[in-house]
């Protein structure tokens, strides 16, 4: 009776055991029956890879292709700034001799033919004391300012009465009363453009020259 009341024990003990859920430790099934779904990890990042050859052959390719494109219009843009340059001069100094006229000063405009360069300085001739002689001194001006021809144009010749100038730093001066001579300005490229700029001191004004008065003077 008492082994019958043991066994019975027994049985029920290891049915209980068989029904108790998992260890903690131990991954339990969901009801459904269904195996849990698996943590997805993150893609690894990929790493950016060079340039092969023949991408860098064709960005060699293109970029010899656009050169050669590009490089029989360089002449053009050297004659348009040529042009440019020679209209600057002759505005410039037509500008000079108006504002001495009307401002009462005189104005120098010094021409750096070995830099290719000008600089524009201004004195009032009837302020300064006897003991102390006027200086030419810089002025703020919009237009009347100091400059530099771009690359690939530079000034060739300054013609005054004196004779031909081609280096050195050479004025050219605007009087209230007017400009003491008429003075000419030219200025070349180096593919063997020629532009002149005539300033006549009667009528206080500047001008760029056509090539049939160039080849007539």
């Amino acid at each position: 009776m008492i082994r019958a009341t043991s066994n019975r024990r027994q049985a029920r003990a290891s049915t209980a055991s068989a029904q108790a859920p998992a260890a903690s430790g131990s991954p339990q099934a969901p009801p459904s029956g269904r195996a849990p779904a698996a943590r997805k990890r993150p893609a690894p990042a990929r790493r950016s890879r060079g340039f092969t050859l023949i991408e860098l052959a064709l960005t060699l390719l293109i970029a010899s292709i656009l050169f050669s494109l590009l490089l029989p219009r360089l002449p053009a843009l050297t004659a348009a700034q040529l042009d440019a340059s020679a209209d600057r001069l002759s505005v410039l100094m037509t500008y000079l001799a108006d504002e001495s006229a009307l401002r009462g000063r005189i104005y120098r405009l010094l021409l750096d033919l070995d830099r290719d360069s000008w600089e524009i300085t201004s004195i009032r001739p009837y302020v300064t004391r006897k003991d102390e002689p006027p200086e030419f001194e810089e002025e703020w001006d919009a237009i009347a300012e100091d400059g530099v021809l771009p690359e690939g144009v530079r000034f060739e010749t300054l013609i005054t009465p004196e004779g031909e100038h081609i280096s050195g730093r050479q004025p050219i001066y605007f009087l209230p009363e007017g400009a003491p001579q008429s003075v000419r300005v030219r200025v070349a490229e180096d593919d063997g453009g020629l532009r002149e700029i005539e300033f006549d001191a009667a009528s206080g004004a500047a001008r760029v020259l056509t090539e049939q008065e160039m080849e007539a003077w």
